[in-house]
């Protein structure tokens, strides 16, 4: 009986550091898509001929929303080998 405890609490200890490295993935992934809208935003402010300090901060959260979303949007659209070029791994 004892054995299948120990089993258990290996299984659960397993599952803990895959949900945790998944959790990890997860905010990685986030990070990028944030770290490119953020670029795009300011690409997009300064086309517009705008400045910074013409918007709010609530404004610029706005836009760099809509980018986030925009960029979301293109990886579902283009699939699994659109990640794998905006993480930077070039096995293709």
């Amino acid at each position: 009986m004892l054995m299948g405890y120990q089993e258990d609490t290996a299984v659960l200890k397993i599952i803990d550091e895959l949900s945790d490295k998944k959790n990890e993935l997860l905010a990685e992934y986030k990070s990028h898509i944030r770290e490119k809208a953020i670029k795009k935003a300011k690409v997009r402010i300064t086309l517009s001929g705008g400045s910074f300090d013409d918007y709010s901060m609530d404004d610029l959260e706005i836009i760099v929303k809509e980018e986030e979303d925009t960029i979301t949007e293109e990886i579902n659209s283009k699939g699994l080998y659109t990640i794998i070029a905006f993480l930077g791994f070039g096995i293709l």
